[in-house]
Formats: C-alpha cells, structure tokens, sequence
C-alpha cells in the first residue's frame, strides 16, 4: 500500500473512532468540560465589576457592560447540557442495575441539569435587554425612571428557578445517592465517594445561602464547591470514564 493511500485510511479510521465514540467516554469528556465550566462560572461571577449583588447593580452592569452576563450564563448553560452527557454514565458506576432510590435521584439530575441549561439561555438572552431598559430604551414614552422599575421587576421574573433549589438542590440529591452508593466500591479510587459528599454538602449550603439571603455562605460554597470540590469530584470520574472499554 502506498503511503498516500495508507495515511488516507489512518485518517478515515480516525473519524470513524470519533464517531463510534462509546455513550462512557463521551460522557467521560463532557464529564471533564463540566468540570471546567465550573471553576470558569465562579472565577467570572467573583471578577464581575464591582462585585454586583442587588438588582440594581447587575442592571447597570447588565446595561453597561452585557459580555460580562452573556458569557456567565453562557458557560452555565453549557455546563447544563454538559450534566446531561454524564448523569447516566456516572450513575451507573454505582452498579449496571441501580436501585429504586438511585433511580429516583437520576431523574432529579437529568431536571436540575435541564433546568440549569434552559436558565442559562434564559439571563444570557435576556438580561443584557432589560439592563438596555434600566438605562433607557431612548423611543420608550415612559419616564426613566418607570423604566427602571419595570426593568426590576422584570428582573425578579426571570429566573425560571431563583433560588437554585432545582439546579443545586436536586443535582445534590443525585450526587449524594451516587457518593454513598460508590462507599465500598472496588472499582472507583477511596477519595471520590468522600469528594461527592462534601460537594453534596457544598450545594446545600450554597442553596441555604440564596434562601436566607447569606452571602457569605453563598461566596464560600461557590468557592468551595465550584473551584475545588465540584472540579474534582466531575474531572476524576470524567478521567475514569474515558478510560472505560
């Protein structure tokens, strides 16, 4: 054969591996892009100008400066369809046929993840037009600020899940019925089970952070769980699942 004809079919059988790529591997990718997203929303949301926390603020910033939010919500909305990807996969390394109760916390992933997706495209979209309104939409009849107050009040409508109790609250739910279910497992290294457990904690206390109004429980959880725990726990079993056969 050649040496044309042979790099020809080393090329071809290249794109046939990508695309006969397993539902474990793939997963397993996605799984470590997750893990990217994460530490990429916190470090973004902590560099925000002026470190925006009430509605008036991220308006402003909104109006000012929308690259900042399309490309938070942005990477959020990735990271959602991402979860998709590796919500099965990861559950399954608690065993092929999982328990009622596992089964039950999966589905509550797979909706948690849809959930952060479609708020994701949602305040990417349409946050940077009511901080256009917040500043004046120039051909309105209404006064500034009327405006203004219509921009805030529409702003507290956006969110489809405001405080996180779906995309935090039942994602957590899934990652802690995998961490114990994982416990005594032979197959995964002793650490990861421990890492979805913290992070499991991590999301309830960031949950009880927006519920209560704590920033500070909210600002150590993001930290915690987004740049450490969260990276961890979804980059080691992405690392695992590739290497599945």
């Amino acid at each position: 054969m050649s040496p044309a004809k042979a790099k020809a079919k080393a090329k071809d059988s290249d794109w046939r591996s990508v695309l006969n790529l397993s539902e474990g591997r793939l997963a397993g990718y996605c799984s470590i892009l997750l893990a990217a997203t994460y530490v990429l929303v916190v470090l973004y949301y902590e560099l925000l100008p002026g470190h925006p926390r009430d509605a008036n603020g991220i308006l402003n910033l909104a109006g000012t400066s929308p690259g900042w939010f399309r490309f938070l919500y942005g990477t959020l909305a990735v990271g959602g369809v991402l979860g998709l990807a590796v919500v099965g996969p990861i559950t399954r390394l608690a065993g092929e046929v999982a328990p009622a109760w596992i089964a039950w916390a999966r589905r509550l992933a797979y909706v948690g993840f849809a959930v952060t997706a479609v708020q994701g495209v949602r305040m990417a979209t349409l946050l940077p037009q009511l901080g256009t309104l917040y500043h004046g939409c120039g051909k309105c009849t209404l006064a500034l600020a009327g405006q203004q107050d219509l921009a805030r009040w529409l702003y507290t409508t956006l969110p489809i899940d405001p405080s996180y109790w779906i995309v935090f609250g039942a994602i957590s739910l899934w990652t802690l019925a995998v961490a114990l279910a994982t416990l005594n497992s032979a197959g995964l290294p002793r650490p990861v089970p421990y890492i979805g457990l913290a992070l499991t904690v991590s999301y309830w206390i960031l949950v009880a952070g927006l519920a209560t109004g704590n920033f500070g429980f909210f600002t150590f959880a993001s930290i915690v769980g987004g740049v450490i725990l969260g990276p961890l726990w979804y980059g080691w079993l992405g690392v695992l699942l590739t290497r599945q056969r």
